[in-house]
């Protein structure tokens, strides 16, 4: 964070999530625009009587913290460095100890894990608060707890506060396993998936209600506010340029898998190569598969959206 990034944001993204972090800090969900907002424009930051950003408030508020004690750097290094134990522990979880060594090993060896863990994007908590979610969703299907419930619910309900769209399709499998297993056996299953519910929509309300006081509906979110509808996901949308279509959803998703493959661990070899081996041998087990299936319906979220590339 020092030698590469100066502890500074550099991005767009991270500098408005920084600015809104500060706004918190002062108490307010939104700061009063300048008597001159036009000499205050900022990409991303919405300046039209109201001064914040436009992204919902899960990761500013880690950067309010941040910034209270000086150090608004710090929130992302540290939940990088909390992701590597996390794997850890989700590693011995659902398949073993020497699994969950190797995990952290990998995580630790990432320069992708590392550069993003050195700036200030969202992408980081999100990681972390994914890799808590499935840690817990499996301690709670393991242990029937209604405390590992509660923490997994929470976990996802947080990203949803974060990045909404990574947070529905990154659940979707595991939505999809929890209602095969309450099918199964519904008594044994549905205290806790009645807890993840429950403690994922008391963060859905936070976010509802965030965006009623400051963008003036729970479901106009700050995107809408900035850019207009065009921005929303979908084909034929566009918040600048042109209409996205199917050949761009097709060429976002194929470059997003290319770049992973690159910089994911910058090996000379593509680094998704071992979960084909995985899955080529057959001997795959429902993590394998529910896992699988989460990355393969969050890198097709792409598709579906112009912007991300």
């Amino acid at each position: 964070s020092f030698f590469a990034f100066d502890h500074l944001p550099h991005i767009q993204d991270s500098v408005a999530q920084v600015f809104h972090g500060t706004i918190f800090a002062g108490g307010r969900l939104t700061a009063p625009s300048p008597p001159l907002p036009e000499f205050f424009y900022f990409d991303n930051i919405i300046n039209n009587g109201r001064w914040y950003s436009q992204y919902p408030p899960g990761h500013s508020f880690l950067m309010m913290i941040g910034v209270l004690v000086g150090a608004p750097w710090i929130i992302n290094p540290l939940l990088g460095s909390a992701t590597i134990i996390l794997l850890y522990f989700l590693g011995w979880e659902i398949y073993s100890d020497a699994i969950g060594r190797l995990a952290a090993v990998l995580g630790i060896f990432s320069p992708f894990i590392l550069f993003m863990s050195s700036e200030f994007m969202n992408h980081v908590t999100a990681l972390f608060l994914f890799t808590l979610f499935v840690l817990f969703y499996a301690r709670a299907v393991r242990l029937k707890s209604a405390v590992s419930a509660i923490i997994a619910g929470a976990s996802l309900g947080w990203i949803v506060n974060i990045r909404p769209l990574t947070a529905v399709t990154l659940a979707i499998p595991f939505a999809i396993y929890a209602c095969c297993l309450l099918w199964q056996q519904f008594k044994l299953y549905k205290k806790p998936f009645l807890a993840i519910s429950l403690a994922a929509s008391v963060f859905v309300a936070l976010l509802l209600a965030f965006n009623h006081l400051t963008n003036g509906s729970p479901l106009v979110f700050g995107y809408q506010v900035l850019h207009g509808d065009g921005h929303l996901p979908g084909f034929g949308h566009a918040g600048w340029g042109e209409s996205h279509t199917l050949e761009q959803g097709i060429r976002n998703t194929l470059n997003n898998f290319v770049g992973l493959n690159k910089y994911l661990f910058e090996w000379p070899i593509p680094s998704l190569i071992f979960v084909f081996m995985l899955f080529a041998s057959g001997k795959t087990n429902r993590w394998d598969r529910l896992l699988f299936f989460s990355f393969l319906c969050l890198s097709w979220s792409p598709f579906m959206i112009y912007w991300l590339h």
